[in-house]
């Protein structure tokens, strides 16, 4: 799925501040200035440790301080028949969080994530290592450069995170903050705050006489079809909303001349896949004063958790502190999934306290629930109920690959969570660190499982299921007796 970004184009001229206006003695300099940064452990910590400091300034009184937690990982793909891999992706993750020295509390959150994928080449290992190291390094590099551009923004006029003026914005405050847009995006939020443009010139978003939809490829062809829809006079409302989903560089000219036109009266909403800074499109709206760019954070911990609070009291629901938790895992901080569920919820308890039980009540079935059971029982060593499932999807007409894939990432959630132990993690904490989250009903099984399948016994299985998937595919008619043998083999295996 394409992750994406707002962009929003508007006529009331936004003054787009520089995140780093007035040099080193500017503001947000000034404010980086002023925080100290916590030992990060590890090589990759200390080149990442290097790089902030480098661009944050030393000298003055240290008011903040910035603690980084990163988690490095290695995986390969690219596999050939002999099972050896010829690529591998470094993935680097930190989550780090800014405290306010004077009273200990933390004023903001975020992860910042890069990755790199590199050549493998076994006949030769020190281009291997050399390869790795060399990965690991740019990868903090990314990563410090992320949060150096998060504080910057965090830092800038008005001392607000991005997403607190969008909110002001779209309310209809005058958008005197805006800063230099970062390009990171998430995707439900692209669309709430869509929808929170549009809502100021069409109240009703399905209405065809307020809203025009617009595709990039068209607008692309037509230089002129843009520009010309955001000047046209409605019928039967005063202004219109132009939306174009799927905005990309090949449309800059037709938005260069949509915005450079003074007979503009409509508004224009773009919503574009992660820009780079190279990208026309995202400089032309970095500059262009009748143009707001609008950054979407993906949102988790406290900031999606007081959203959500606030969408229930708003509805007349008060929700108990297991529901909120798993509706967060269940909606995986998508907010028009949460809204929906949120929707339903107050139709099917009348307002009032939300229970868990009432989660569990209301919210949709997965598109893998018709496996869980299965899942639950290979995994957790339970062979008579494996068994029981086994027949009851085979009677539905499921697949055995499917079986087996949706076995496979029962199994990678565990390795990850017993790579998260070994790091020192408790297996709760290993759990609810994994991302995607785990389904809360899931969550008691996830974590005993982890505790009895080793690292070993989860390498071993991974290597079974893309064997018999391989054989499966080879084999024809023999696919579902080959996925029966391999689940019953793990279920056997799991409980030993």
């Amino acid at each position: 799925m394409m992750r994406r970004l707002a962009l929003l184009l508007c006529l009331a001229g936004c003054s787009l501040q520089p995140v780093y206006g007035g040099g080193r003695t500017g503001e947000v300099s000034s404010a980086l200035s002023s925080v100290e940064i916590a030992p990060i452990p590890d090589r990759a910590g200390q080149v990442l440790r290097a790089a902030l400091e480098r661009n944050m300034g030393a000298g003055g009184d240290k008011r903040y301080r910035l603690e980084v937690v990163i988690r490095e990982d290695t995986r390969g793909f690219g596999v050939r028949g002999d099972e050896s891999i010829t690529r591998e992706r470094l993935s680097l993750n930190a989550r780090y969080r800014l405290v306010d020295l004077a009273n200990k509390t933390a004023i903001l959150e975020d992860v910042a994530r890069s990755d790199i994928a590199i050549d493998v080449v076994r006949s030769n290992e020190y281009s291997v290592v050399s390869a790795e190291s060399t990965a690991s390094e740019r990868n903090a590099e990314q990563v410090a450069r992320q949060i150096l551009d998060r504080l910057g923004v965090f830092s800038g006029p008005g001392n607000e995170a991005q997403p607190a003026a969008t909110e002001r914005v779209a309310e209809g405050a005058r958008p005197v903050d805006c800063c230099r847009p970062l390009f990171r995006s998430d995707e439900s939020l692209v669309r709430e705050r869509a929808r929170l443009f549009g809502r100021q010139v069409a109240t009703d978003l399905d209405d065809p006489f307020a809203v025009v939809d617009l595709s990039a490829s068209v607008v692309a062809d037509d230089t002129a079809r843009l520009s010309d829809e955001a000047s046209a006079i409605g019928l039967m409302v005063q202004r219109k909303l132009i939306r174009i989903a799927d905005a990309a560089d090949a449309m800059t000219p037709a938005v260069e001349t949509c915005l450079d036109n003074p007979n503009v009266a409509n508004l224009t909403v773009l919503q574009a896949g992660e820009l780079p800074a190279t990208s026309k499109l995202r400089k032309l709206m970095e500059a262009h004063p009748r143009a707001l760019a609008v950054a979407c954070y993906p949102e988790d911990g406290a900031r999606l958790e007081q959203w959500l609070d606030a969408a229930a009291a708003e509805r007349g629901l008060r929700l108990e502190r297991a529901a909120r938790d798993a509706l967060l895992a269940y909606g995986g901080g998508a907010r028009d999934i949460l809204r929906s569920e949120l929707d339903k919820l107050d139709l099917y308890t009348g307002g009032g306290s939300v229970t868990l039980d009432d989660v569990a009540a209301v919210c949709a079935d997965r598109g893998e629930a018709a496996f869980d059971s299965l899942v639950n029982a290979v995994a957790g060593g339970r062979l008579a109920e494996a068994v029981a499932q086994l027949q009851r999807l085979q009677a539905e007409g499921e697949a055995g690959i499917a079986m087996l894939r949706a076995l496979l990432r029962r199994i990678w959630q565990l390795r990850e969570v017993r790579l998260g132990m070994a790091r020192g993690a408790g297996a709760e904490a290993a759990v609810k660190a994994l991302r995607p989250p785990v389904f809360w009903k899931d969550t008691a099984a996830v974590t005993a499982q982890a505790g009895t399948w080793t690292l070993e016994k989860l390498d071993r299985a991974c290597r079974l299921l893309l064997e018999t998937e391989r054989a499966i595919k080879q084999s024809g008619s023999a696919g579902d007796l080959l996925a029966e043998h391999a689940l019953l083999v793990l279920a056997h295996h799991a409980r030993r």
